[in-house]
């Protein structure tokens, strides 16, 4: 639960922020008695869940408070809002309440119902923003004058096609339109430059300095070290860095497991740190610098590196290495396998970290928001975690090739520079022994095609490993937006997704690094795999952040697929694309609630045999029968929730059971 801290003191600060507001409408608002009733209940779960019965008791006891049947008395509800921020003051004072900062990144887009973060801007720039809103609209005004001076030209044309003077009419007309096109010429310009300075102003919103989000990595890992007895000290070098605060948001859960497993996995004992003559206090270095229009960020520790050896084993042990290629395999191609989904050396799991999950999830965290993240390591001297992401976050650039005749796209961001392939040199290679060392990917035998003479070869470097891509030719680069594979194809991890290209076509993005450790195990037979048994999949809906977070992770642990949205209206956006085994839903949410979420899908044929079970604090016999009633399949009580019988409730409803 203490890693779950800084979530909790996240949310409850949002909610405590939004009830101050909604208390000011009080008495006479009704609307923000509702809203302010549902933030407490909300609260009220969370706090259960993470085992606060004190906070919890609060809650309700405001609850009570509001109830229509009692005068609302201003006083009390005044001093119950003092002793909840009092009471997430003392509970932050031991973790650092500024750590409300680690909140839950969903993997998917925010959705509409999620609340907008605040941003604070510069007056010099809220002040240039208006002047030139006032600017624009003074030009649209030049504008509606063109217009009526296009129209008066043409009532002149329309008049002179019956005047015998016809070429006099036509001079002046040439004339006047000159004079038009140089009015239109210059407004346009004067349009675009406000224009760019307007999409430069708005951008320049977007993008904060990366310090702070730095500075609560650092507070988060000492809060961590706290819990473990690790003498050790964190360092910030930001170099006056900015990043797009959405970026930022998309990254934080991903920075936060790397600063995890940088105190858990790579800090030494102070035992093993005197015998091998380092300072007893241990160091971890947080640093981000600019590159071009990218910003890199360090995680570094100076602790007992990765053990190769183990490495080796944990993989040789999946069968993602026979013995020959375990023996040659070169380091950086080794320690990529940590990014591998459920790949873990550690064998003892502590509170912290070491469930095999993780890794994976931050690669793909960084793929998506157009980045790329690599591992260094020494033993006994450290291990550093380097990532490379953009700036702004923009569509996706990808490179778009043309292999044996098919269009495949990858991260514009991976590649380095291309090249011809001189005639020859891939059938000289073909001849060789295969050697586990070759960075060489021919991209087009992947749909079991043959390799034609010649071609390009685009060198990349994907996750610390430097590849090189074989291509008939470079389509070329497109901003692109990813869209999931859909359900009805093959089952391939090589395959980030689908996207449309600005003719419409579509073209397949692969994962270059995926694929090219799934062309190097000795098993294979195929590139496109055959389907193979998947796990099942789960839509949790709940507007409870906290909930969300330890809900996802137990059942992720128990081995179940979990998507997880904030809202009924999220759900069925996620429904109207993708199709899952089984729906859990919250019952208290804004907008709609669960009941009536619950309802929306038994009423729509094709989702109506989906099964359904109700999560809620709720837990009256009326509730339930209400949750029941309105169609669900199972209803259960958070307050004493047994993630083992939610489990095997899944299997039950799941496929395949």
């Amino acid at each position: 639960m203490d890693e779950l801290l800084p979530l909790y003191l996240g949310e409850a600060g949002d909610r405590l922020e939004t009830m101050e507001g909604l208390f000011s409408r009080l008495p006479d608002d009704r609307e923000a008695s509702r809203l302010l009733r549902r933030e407490l209940h909300t609260l009220k779960g969370a706090s259960r869940m993470m085992g606060l019965g004190d906070l919890a008791d609060l809650c309700h006891r405001g609850e009570d408070l509001l109830d229509d049947s009692v005068p609302f008395d201003p006083g009390a509800f005044r001093s119950l809002l003092d002793e909840l921020h009092r009471g997430l003051e003392q509970l932050g004072s031991g973790g650092d309440q500024e750590d409300s900062g680690a909140e839950e990144v969903e993997v998917e887009a925010l959705s509409p119902a999620e609340p907008a973060s605040t941003v604070r801007i510069p007056e010099a720039l809220l002040n240039e923003l208006s002047d030139q809103s006032v600017r624009m609209r003074v030009l649209a005004q030049e504008t509606i004058g063109l217009i009526d001076g296009l129209h008066g030209l043409a009532r002149t044309a329309e008049h002179a096609v019956s005047q015998e003077n016809q070429a006099q009419v036509l001079a002046s007309l040439a004339t006047r339109l000159r004079r038009v096109a140089v009015g239109a010429e210059r407004s346009q310009r004067r349009f675009e430059a406000m224009v760019e300075g307007q999409y430069r102003a708005f951008r320049s919103l977007q993008v904060q300095p990366v310090q702070p989000f730095l500075q609560q990595l650092a507070r988060y890992a000492r809060s961590i070290g706290e819990s473990q007895a690790k003498d050790f000290s964190v360092s910030v070098e930001a170099e006056e860095c900015g990043l797009d605060r959405r970026i930022m948001d998309a990254l934080r859960e991903a920075m936060l497991h790397i600063v995890r497993n940088a105190v858990d996995h790579g800090l030494d004992t102070p035992t093993e740190r005197r015998r091998l003559g380092k300072n007893k206090r241990g160091l971890i270095r947080l640093r981000a610098s600019r590159i071009g229009e990218r910003i890199r960020i360090e995680v570094e520790d100076d602790g007992r590196g990765i053990d190769r050896d183990s490495i080796r084993e944990t993989a040789l042990r999946r069968g993602l290495l026979d013995e020959a290629q375990a023996e040659s395999m070169p380091e950086s191609l080794l320690l990529s396998f940590l990014f591998e989904p459920g790949f873990s050396t550690r064998k003892v799991v502590s509170d912290v970290s070491g469930r095999g999950v993780g890794l994976d999830v931050v690669a793909a965290a960084v793929d998506r928001v157009g980045g790329n993240i690599w591992v260094e390591s020494k033993i006994d001297v450290g291990t550093r975690f380097v990532l490379e992401i953009p700036v702004l976050y923009l569509a996706e650039m990808a490179l778009v090739v043309d292999a044996a005749s098919f269009r495949i796209a990858f991260a514009g961001s991976q590649v380095r520079f291309f090249r011809q392939l001189p005639m020859g040199e891939d059938q000289e290679r073909e001849k060789e022994e295969p050697d586990s060392e070759s960075r060489r990917l021919d991209l087009r035998a992947l749909w079991g095609g043959r390799s034609s003479a010649g071609g390009l070869v685009v060198e990349t470097r994907t996750q610390g490993l430097e590849l090189e891509i074989v291509v008939d030719d470079i389509i070329g680069e497109e901003a692109i937006f990813l869209k999931q594979w859909p359900s009805f194809g093959f089952p391939a991890r090589w395959i980030d997704g689908v996207a449309l290209l600005h003719d419409g076509r579509p073209v397949i993005v692969v994962d270059l690094h995926q694929l090219y450790l799934e062309s190097r195990q000795p098993s294979r037979q195929s590139l496109v795999p055959s389907r193979q048994t998947r796990k099942r999949r789960v839509l949790l809906v709940d507007d409870s952040r906290i909930t969300r977070e330890m809900l996802r992770r137990a059942l992720v642990d128990g081995g179940v697929d979990v998507h997880a949205v904030p809202s009924a209206q999220a759900a069925l956006w996620y429904l109207e694309t993708r199709s899952i085994d089984c729906l859990l839903t919250d019952i208290e949410m804004p907008d709609m609630n669960g009941l009536e979420l619950t309802r929306r899908i038994r009423a729509t044929p094709e989702l109506s045999q989906m099964p359904i079970i109700l999560i809620s604090t709720r837990n009256s016999r009326e509730d339930r029968l209400d949750g029941l009633n309105a169609g669900a399949d199972a209803y259960l009580a958070k307050q004493n929730l047994d993630i083992e019988e939610l489990l095997r409730m899944i299997g039950r409803f799941g496929f395949g059971q």
